[in-house]
């Protein structure tokens, strides 16, 4: 009797692995679900068919800005003949080349070398790494400049003004991916003055201004004070981060 039942649950054990087998290889339409089915994903793979003299193909891939992923599509960079070319893919999703080195805040892709405009075979650099999230520090007491224009270079970054009288701050222009930060401190005294323009005027946002020019601190409302911009896709918005400092704007 005790052979008997271990025989009949043998014997559904494998009915049961068997209708598992079936249900997982399963035919729906075109596609065939089983245990052996593989996920595969171009990451900017080299595109052969693509690449011609001088031009680098490579496949579509994704990267990750802070909390958002940016799909790039596949195409061709132009490289420098005769030089060994670094590829990257910036925090945009714009893939560049250069023949000096891989640019700080980039994705490395690939080294590779051009000779009359033969490209051999590519070296694999990709390396995706999840980048610090500790903002870097941009100081411009190192200048004696008065002058002060913010590029997308500078998005991520904590300005620290430190320089002795009046700075003219220019605003990066408007269009700039939403979400894209900056922010701005005056580190040293009350003599430390600058004024954040807009590229374009009538188009700051700021506290109750949907057209403003610029923003400034005044005397006895300087040191310490704290404005972050970040953008909403079209335009620039100053946000006051100073606390009690009164933060001036001009909207002329």
């Amino acid at each position: 009797m005790k052979w008997k039942k271990l025989t009949f649950c043998l014997m559904i054990a494998i009915v049961l692995l068997l209708g598992t087998s079936i249900a997982m290889s399963a035919d729906y339409g075109d596609k065939v679900i089983g245990l052996s089915a593989e996920v595969t994903v171009d990451a900017f793979d080299f595109d052969p068919d693509t690449t011609v003299d001088t031009a680098f193909g490579y496949n579509a891939g994704r990267i990750r800005k802070d909390n958002k992923i940016i799909n790039v599509a596949g195409g061709t960079v132009d490289l420098t003949d005769d030089s060994r070319n670094y590829i990257e893919v910036g925090p945009t999703g714009a893939v560049s080349a250069n023949a000096t080195g891989f640019t700080k805040g980039s994705i490395p892709l690939y080294v590779v070398y051009v000779a009359s405009e033969d490209i051999k075979t590519p070296i694999d650099k990709r390396a995706f790494l999840l980048a610090n999230t500790v903002a870097p520090i941009l100081d411009n007491s190192t200048t004696a400049e008065t002058t002060v224009v913010i590029t997308s270079a500078d998005y991520g970054k904590t300005m620290l003004f430190t320089y002795a009288g009046a700075v003219a701050v220019t605003l990066p222009a408007n269009g700039a991916t939403a979400g894209s930060w900056f922010r701005c401190i005056n580190a040293s005294s009350d003599t430390t003055a600058p004024t954040y323009s807009a590229a374009t005027a009538d188009t700051l946002i700021t506290f109750n201004n949907a057209e403003a020019d610029s923003v400034t601190y005044g005397t006895g409302h300087r040191i310490g004070s704290c404005v972050m911009f970040i953008s909403n896709g079209s335009f620039w918005v100053a946000i006051n981060e100073s606390g009690s400092n009164t933060m001036t704007v001009t909207d002329a």
